[in-house]
């Protein structure tokens, strides 16, 4: 049978590498030409899904190999599939390199040519083709996921803290809404803690929290104390807790601030809008990485294409006008 097959090697913990390539009902993983998945039965042989492609074919597939940690296998019902197949099954298999920190992620397609030897010239002009993009567009989306999650599990709250800067702001729980609306407003910030002795953390106060209180109680709530509209029980997390736990916590508990707890004292807050900007700044350099990637790889691609003297004079006429447009 004919192969299609690609790897990619990305630099992650095999285990995260594995919950990714083994999330068969996670539409976030599923190459464009799908929007939607369907999935019954348990992780491992036997699994079925049914993939709704995005221009309205629908097929199944189903499991029928598993080797936990290392492989699986799918099936694919070919009546459906939109590539003429008379038979096909793919297997993703990651293949761990403990020395050097990386994991080779492996993705190839048996397939077998349907309509005799028109079959054969459909395949090598397109249906190869087809399959080949459809298994990069698989690949490109699994370790887009894996750099997400492998920087949800390596950023800890204390080095987001690091970043931001660790300053608190708090009052008292005698403090009146008025003094705590005010550091909300100077500080532009969305929460205040509310802090007894100095140290122990009596509970949190919110824009939400002065929001509903002013529905409630008009303008007489400002002069109130803070103890009688904040948040009580306070869900905290540890300076080892990775963005994973913490956007978890944010998420089950529909919070968007965390107060960060070290030995028992309060050391900083993570809000919502901190990990979204860590989370971007990573991307940003990612981009740039890729930017030199993509550049570096044009100039190859056009050195084995025009030959090296021609690639020689082009670099010249490059460095030339940049030297035109410094005078």
């Amino acid at each position: 049978m004919p192969v299609v097959e690609i790897q990619r090697s990305v630099t992650a913990h095999a285990g995260l590498v594995w919950d990714v390539v083994t999330d068969l009902a996670n539409e976030a993983a599923l190459p464009p030409t799908a929007k939607r998945v369907e999935v019954t039965g348990e992780a491992g042989v036997g699994l079925q899904r049914r993939i709704i492609g995005a221009d309205g074919h629908a097929w199944s597939e189903q499991c029928t190999d598993w080797q936990e940690q290392q492989r699986y296998t799918m099936t694919v019902a070919t009546d459906e599939f939109p590539v003429p197949c008379a038979a096909l099954r793919y297997t993703c298999a990651i293949v761990p390199d403990e020395q050097h920190k990386t994991v080779l992620v492996r993705f190839y397609l048996d397939y077998r040519n349907r309509f005799g030897l028109f079959g054969s010239i459909f395949e090598r002009y397109s249906g190869r083709r087809r399959l080949l993009s459809y298994a990069h567009q698989q690949m490109d989306k699994w370790i887009s996921l894996i750099h997400g999650r492998e920087w949800a599990y390596g950023m800890t709250a204390a080095a987001l803290l690091n970043d931001k800067g660790r300053e608190l702001y708090a009052v008292s729980p005698t403090a009146s809404v008025a003094e705590a609306a005010a550091i909300l407003r100077d500080k532009r910030c969305g929460s205040v803690m509310v802090l007894q002795d100095e140290q122990l953390i009596a509970g949190m106060v919110t824009e939400r929290d002065i929001v509903r209180g002013l529905v409630d109680d008009g303008a007489a709530l400002l002069e109130k104390p803070v103890s009688m509209i904040m948040t009580r029980e306070v869900i905290t997390a540890q300076p080892t807790d990775n963005m994973m736990l913490i956007m978890s916590s944010m998420s089950d508990n529909r919070i968007r601030h965390l107060p960060v707890i070290e030995a028992g004292v309060p050391v900083g807050v993570i809000s919502i809008g901190d990990v979204v900007k860590a989370r971007i700044n990573e991307l940003e350099g990612q981009s740039e990485t890729l930017r030199d990637y993509i550049e570096a790889r044009h100039w190859h691609e056009l050195y084995q294409e025009i030959g090296p003297a021609a690639y020689t004079d082009t670099i010249a006429g490059v460095k030339a006008v940049e030297v035109q447009e410094q005078i």
